[in-house]
């Protein structure tokens, strides 16, 4: 019976799992206009004694790139010029073509945690736990991202509107 249940975790399992995943990328593909946006808002303690509130770390994945077979990755550290920098840690994220997002960040112990893998609904947040030596507590925002130019007249947007009398006409 053991050997079944081996056989059954360790080969069926898996192959169906890429059967479905397959399926996926090639009847249900992500739009190539559309770009995959990870962000990482890590909230640094008052008692660290820095001005800011907090560290921002950002991966982007274009959608014509996650169509490609076998998708696409980006991975991030946070660096912010020379300043002292509280979150030590690596954002990894990557695609398939069926728009299928995995979220992972590895602390500076080097144990990656996974803080996302599925499918994102618009925008999804997920909450990320603080580990001591990398990163405080914070939020990961996942989301879909246009990146078709717009279509129309180019109409200036910090122009001064005319006079009040030509408004009414």
């Amino acid at each position: 019976m053991g050997a079944y249940t081996s056989l059954i975790t360790g080969y069926v399992g898996p192959f169906l799992i890429s059967m479905v995943e397959w399926t996926q990328d090639h009847l249900l593909p992500m739009p190539a206009d559309q770009q995959i946006v990870a962000e990482a808002h890590f909230f640094v303690a008052k008692k660290s004694g820095t001005p800011r509130s907090g560290e921002v770390m950002g991966v982007a994945l274009r959608g014509i790139d996650c169509l490609k077979p076998g998708g696409a990755s980006d991975y991030k550290l946070y660096e912010f010029g020379d300043e002292v920098v509280y979150t030590n840690a690596l954002l990894h994220t990557t695609c398939r073509p069926s728009g299928k997002t995995k979220v992972t960040i590895t602390p500076r112990n080097g144990n990656p945690v996974v803080l996302f893998n599925g499918f994102i609904n618009g925008r999804e947040q997920v909450e990320i736990g603080g580990v001591e030596g990398s990163y405080e507590y914070g939020m990961l925002t996942v989301s879909y991202v246009g990146t078709k130019e717009p279509t129309g007249p180019y109409r200036p947007v910090n122009q001064t509107p005319p006079p009040l009398a030509e408004n009414r006409q």
